[in-house]
């Protein structure tokens, strides 16, 4: 039987000749999707995450009229960026995926509403060795079990803001949080992540199903698989497939195949081989409908927690 190795780098020489290595573009305005965001911004300090296409900081003061200040972590130098509603400041630019602490002045809520970029455009969010200040663009109201499924064993812990309590949320893997537990992640917030190494975090994983008579055990070990193929075509080709559905199933099992309809991809059980095999064809699968739709392929002040 081929090693897990093995079948990785297989996979990633179909891909590389069928589609290239083809890394994505920066997302556009032209790239911008039909879903919004609705956040209600509390008087003080709200931490969000950008979902939008790369624009300059001077956009978020447009959009939010009480806005005083914008703070932005840059992992890579260690330390916060920022901007004032005066232009002062050195944050000068909103990139996908970023997290950001916004200073709210005034004594009542602010509602603000903001377009959002497809998967393709945002969703996967480099993360740098130590803490990182991102955004969550998955799927709204997910537990952080979930959320966090393809981090693997890099994921130290997470800190998420209740902007209307004032207060943070933890989330460490594996560990009962005593307090107050970071119990959901929502669309459009941003969150601390402390990981010990650099990672891309896929924020749409696929939809993994299984017959009935898998055990929950024999599940898990079969979802680290699924996310271990995805991650390594992620983090060397940059191209990640959202609304993919990976199907495991018994029949036949005299036969070592896989196969695919769409976004669907059906594999056997006792049989796991083909999945780097098939991952490629939904990859060539999304950078066609890509092409075809024209779009792109693919914080007084805040603290470290």
């Amino acid at each position: 039987m081929l090693s897990a190795r093995v079948v990785l780098i297989a996979g990633a020489a179909l891909l590389a000749l069928a589609v290239g290595l083809a890394m994505p573009t920066t997302p556009t305005a032209s790239a911008q999707g039909s879903a919004k965001i609705t956040t209600t911004l509390q008087p003080g300090i709200n931490r969000v995450g950008w979902a939008e296409a790369e624009a300059d900081v001077a956009t978020l003061f447009k959009a939010i009229p009480r806005l005083d200040m914008a703070y932005a972590w840059d992992a890579g130098a260690r330390r916060f960026r920022w901007a004032a509603r005066d232009g002062s400041g050195d944050l000068r630019t909103l990139t996908p995926g970023m997290g950001l602490w916004l200073a709210l002045g005034g004594a009542e809520p602010f509602t603000w509403t903001r377009p959002m970029l497809p998967p393709g455009g945002v969703g996967l969010v480099p993360l740098r060795e130590g803490w990182n200040l991102v955004a969550w663009s998955g799927r709204d109201g997910i537990a952080p079990a979930e959320a966090f499924r393809g981090l693997g064993g890099v994921l130290t812990e997470a800190w998420g803001w209740d902007a209307q309590a004032q207060r943070r949320g933890h989330h460490a893997p594996g560990v009962r949080v005593r307090g107050n537990a970071l119990s959901t992640l929502y669309n459009g917030s941003a969150y601390w992540l402390r990981v010990s190494g650099a990672k891309h975090w896929w924020q749409f994983p696929p939809r993994v199903e299984f017959p009935v008579d898998v055990t929950p055990a024999r599940q898990a070990e079969l979802r680290v698989l699924v996310d271990g193929v995805v991650s390594f075509f992620i983090e060397r080709t940059g191209i990640a497939v959202p609304d993919l559905t990976v199907r495991f199933t018994a029949d036949r099992p005299e036969l070592c195949g896989g196969g695919y309809d769409g976004r669907m991809r059906v594999i056997k059980v006792d049989c796991f081989r083909p999945l780097a095999h098939e991952y490629t064809h939904a990859i060539q699968s999304y950078l066609r409908s890509h092409d075809q739709r024209g779009q792109p392929r693919g914080y007084a002040g805040p603290r470290v927690p």
